[in-house]
C-alpha cells in the first residue's frame, strides 16, 4: 500500500512539474578581432563620481540622472517588463473566480406544487480553471520574458553609461570652446592695440599702407572668431539643457580645459568585459529569451491538459438557497491535440532562425566592443604623447609672439614677422586646448566602452530592480 501511495504521489509531482522542451543553453564562443593588455592587479573600473571628479561635472551628471527624460522612459521601460513578467508567471497557477445571479423569467413547469406563471431563480457558485503545464510551455513563456526584462534593465544601465558620457562630452567641449572664446577675444585685444600702433605708425610715415592693411585683417579675422564662438557656446549650453533636462546650475566662467585632470583607467579583461559591459549582457538575454521561445514553440506540438470546476447552488426561493438539496458541481478536465496544424511546425522554423539571428547579434555586440576598447586604448596612450608635444610646441610659440610683438612695437622688425608668430601662437594654443579635448573626450570613449564602474553604491541602486523568479 505505501508503494502504491509513494507511486501516486511522484506521479502527481510529474505531472504538476511537467517537462520544459526547451534546449539547453549554451554560450556561443567569443569572436576575438581585437585585444588589449588587462592590467592584472584590476578589480573593477571607477564609478563615474570617481572617474569624472569636476565639482561642476559632478552637478549636472546628478541633475542628468534625477531629470533627463530619456533615462525615464528607459527605466519605465524596465517597469513594464517587470509588470509584464509577473503577469506571465501567474499562468502558472489556477484561476479561481466567483458568481451570483439572480433570473426570473416565465415559469415553463408550471404544476399544482409550483402554479406561480413566473419562476424565481438563485444561483451562487464558484468557479476553478487550470492549464497543467505539463510540457513547460507556460513556464518557457514566463522565462522569455523574464530574460527580456533582463536586457532592458541591462539597456537602461546602457543608457544611464551613455548618458554619463555624454554629458561628460557636453561639458567639455563647452569649457573647451569657452577658452578658446578667450583666446580669441584676447587676441581681438591685442591687435586692436597693435592696429593702433600701425595708425599711429602709419600717420607718421613709418608704417606702409600694406602693414596698415595687414592690421585690419588680423583684427576683422579676431573679430570673426570671437562672434563665430560666442554662437557655438549658445548650442553647447543647449546641448547641455536638453541632456541635464532642467535648468542648468552655475557654472565656473575661468575654468580652462587645459586645467582639467585626465585621470587614468584601470584596463579589464575581454572575459571581465563580458561580464560587465551591459549592452553585451542584453544581447545575451536577447539570445536566452529566443532559446526559451523554440520551447514555447515545441511544446505547441504536444497536447495541452485543462482542468476546469464548478461549484453551485441553485434554488427557487432565497432563504433555501445554501440547503442541502440545492448543491450543484461539475468536473471537466480536457485534453486538446494537435492534429493537422501546418503553423505550429512553420512556427518551430521561425523561432529556430530568430535564435540564429540572436547569436549573430551577440556575436557582432562582442565585436564592436572590442574595437571600441582597443581604440579608446589606443587612442589615449597616443593622445599622451601628442600632448607632451603640444604643450611644448605651445611655449614656443608663445614666447616667439612675445618676442615678435616687443621688436615690431620698437621698430626692429616688421609687422608681417608679428603677424606670423601671432598666427603660430593660436595656432598651437587651439591645438593644445584640441588635444586636451580629446584626451578628455577618449577618456569618457573608454570609461564607456568598458562598462562604465562597478562599485559598492552601484550595486545597492540596482538592487532595488528585483523580479521573483519562482
Amino acid at each position: 500500500m505505501n508503494k502504491k501511495l509513494l507511486a501516486i504521489n511522484v506521479s502527481l509531482a510529474l505531472f504538476a512539474t511537467g517537462c520544459s522542451l526547451a534546449p539547453d543553453y549554451e554560450r556561443p564562443e567569443t569572436p576575438v578581432v581585437a585585444e588589449w593588455d588587462a592590467q592584472p592587479t584590476v578589480t573593477a573600473p571607477l564609478n563615474w563620481e570617481e572617474q569624472f571628479t569636476d565639482p561642476d561635472l559632478q552637478k549636472l551628471i546628478k541633475l542628468a540622472l534625477e531629470n533627463n527624460r530619456d533615462l525615464k522612459l528607459a527605466a519605465l521601460a524596465v517597469a513594464e517588463y517587470q509588470a509584464q513578467y509577473e503577469v506571465t508567471r501567474v499562468g502558472l497557477f489556477p484561476s479561481v473566480g466567483g458568481f451570483a445571479n439572480v433570473s426570473r423569467g416565465t415559469n415553463t413547469n408550471r404544476s399544482a406544487i409550483n402554479p406561480d406563471s413566473v419562476a424565481t431563480s438563485y444561483q451562487v457558485g464558484g468557479n476553478f480553471s487550470w492549464e497543467i503545464d505539463f510540457f513547460g510551455k507556460i513556464r518557457n513563456q514566463k522565462n522569455v520574458v523574464l530574460e527580456q526584462f533582463f536586457a532592458v534593465y541591462e539597456n537602461q544601465r546602457s543608457a544611464q553609461i551613455s548618458l554619463v558620457a555624454s554629458i561628460a562630452n557636453a561639458y567639455y567641449t563647452y569649457v573647451a570652446d569657452k577658452e578658446l572664446l578667450a583666446l580669441f577675444k584676447e587676441t581681438l585685444s591685442t591687435e586692436l592695440d597693435s592696429y593702433k600702433l600701425t595708425k599711429n605708425k602709419y600717420d607718421i610715415g613709418s608704417a606702409s599702407e600694406l602693414e596698415l592693411a595687414q592690421s585690419q585683417t588680423a583684427v576683422a579675422t579676431a573679430e570673426i572668431n570671437v562672434a563665430n564662438y560666442e554662437r557655438v557656446i549658445k548650442l553647447d549650453q543647449n546641448q547641455l539643457l536638453l541632456l541635464v533636462g532642467t535648468n542648468l546650475p552655475e557654472v565656473d566662467s575661468l575654468k580652462k580645459i587645459t586645467d582639467i585632470e585626465v585621470k587614468q583607467i584601470d584596463i579589464i579583461s575581454q572575459d571581465d568585459l563580458i561580464a560587465m559591459r551591459p549592452d553585451i549582457l542584453a544581447a545575451e538575454h536577447k539570445l536566452k529569451a529566443a532559446n526559451y521561445n523554440i520551447g514555447v514553440a515545441r511544446a505547441a506540438l504536444f497536447p495541452s491538459i485543462n482542468l476546469s470546476a464548478t461549484l453551485s447552488t441553485v434554488s427557487n426561493h432565497a432563504d433555501k438557497l445554501f440547503s442541502t438539496g440545492s448543491k450543484y458541481w461539475n468536473v471537466s478536465p480536457a485534453l486538446t491535440l494537435p492534429i493537422f496544424n501546418l503553423a505550429l511546425y512553420s512556427n518551430l522554423d521561425v523561432v529556430d532562425i530568430q535564435k540564429q539571428e540572436a547569436i549573430v547579434s551577440y556575436e557582432k555586440t562582442i565585436q564592436v566592443a572590442f574595437k571600441e576598447v582597443s581604440d579608446a586604448i589606443k587612442s589615449f596612450d597616443c593622445l599622451n604623447k601628442q600632448y607632451k608635444s603640444q604643450e611644448n610646441l605651445y611655449k614656443t610659440t608663445k614666447k616667439y609672439f612675445e618676442l615678435a610683438d616687443l621688436r615690431y612695437n620698437e621698430g626692429v622688425d616688421s609687422y608681417l614677422t608679428r603677424l606670423d608668430a601671432q598666427r603660430q601662437y593660436v595656432a598651437s594654443r587651439q591645438g593644445l586646448v584640441s588635444t586636451k579635448l580629446a584626451q578628455l573626450q577618449t577618456q569618457i570613449n573608454l570609461y564607456k566602452a568598458i562598462g562604465g564602474g562597478w562599485n559598492v553604491n552601484q550595486t545597492d541602486d540596482t538592487s532595488e530592480t528585483t523580479v521573483s523568479t519562482k
